[in-house]
């Protein structure tokens, strides 16, 4: 593995890190996080088919980005709203941080870094 692919690694896992923890300690201040494990699962298969495309195509990338800024708008509509419930947040992170975690797991240690998202980090 090459310095680039090691810093894609590195940071990506991190990130994916630090929110599973971050759900994880949320969810010992909600009452039942049990309750909305079927929202981790949902962001989860998600966020692993965003991250899968963002590596591969610019297009992809976009794709996260606005499908991203849609998920945190709904968020904060349905909180002020109150139709979405605070307790839906330990579950999301910690699908969040699987999805990329084990994505980056697959194309980073199992397998190679893919060459747009080798690019774009060079760019970068």
């Amino acid at each position: 593995m090459d310095e680039i692919a090691k810093r894609i690694v590195t940071l990506d896992l991190v990130i994916a890190l630090t929110n599973v923890g971050t759900g994880v300690v949320v969810a010992g201040s909600v009452a039942n996080p049990v309750e909305y494990v079927w929202v981790g699962v949902a962001v989860a298969v998600l966020a692993t088919v965003l991250a899968a495309a963002s590596d591969r195509s610019r297009t992809g990338m976009w794709a996260l980005v606005g499908v991203g800024t849609l998920g945190i708008l709904a968020l904060v509509v349905g909180w002020s709203t109150e139709t979405v419930p605070t307790s839906v947040v330990p579950a999301m992170l910690v699908g969040l941080g699987v999805a990329l975690g084990g994505h980056r797991l697959v194309f980073g240690v199992l397998r190679p870094v893919p060459d747009a998202r080798r690019a774009r980090q060079q760019s970068g």
